[in-house]
């Protein structure tokens, strides 16, 4: 499972990685990040109406929504989660 990538100075980290990264910061407040699912047999371009409201990933605290759309990136950076040298590579932006 080769998540992590160099390139020049800049180091790509997977979708799941940032995911993990996240969930482990806000498992200390008891929150959770969650990331909406396609229904199987879906049109991949139609969104679901529950994405359309959550976004693609969006944070919870038990059964209540405390956050929606939540970008990962930008979410990581503005809690320090991931270094100023790492970038998200494969992108599933809420």
């Amino acid at each position: 499972m080769g998540s992590v990538k160099i390139e020049q100075d800049k180091v790509n980290l997977g979708e799941r990685t940032v995911i993990k990264r996240i969930n482990r910061f806000l498992g200390e407040k008891g929150y959770r990040l969650l990331k909406n699912r396609r229904t199987r047999g879906s049109n991949p371009r139609k969104r679901t109406q529950r994405e359309i409201d959550l976004g693609t990933y969006y944070v919870v605290d038990g059964k209540r929504v405390i956050e929606k759309h939540v970008d990962l990136e930008a979410f990581a950076r503005k809690h320090e989660i991931i270094a100023s040298y790492e970038v998200l590579a494969d992108p599933g932006r809420g």
